[in-house]
């Protein structure tokens, strides 16, 4: 999971880099990310899922 975070991190930057996008898109992209694994998704330590 911690990869996929940081894997759509990248491309949120790497299209704001390119101008692909806006700093205020860019923004309400991390942020909905920020709310997506606040709420929506459960993250669990590694030795749990054993």
């Amino acid at each position: 999971m911690d990869h996929i975070i940081k894997e759509v991190a990248n491309v949120i930057w790497r299209r704001f880099a390119r101008g692909e996008i806006s700093p205020e898109e860019a923004k309400i992209m991390f942020k909905a990310m920020k709310e997506i694994l606040g709420k929506a998704i459960k993250i669990e330590e590694e030795n749990a899922l054993y």
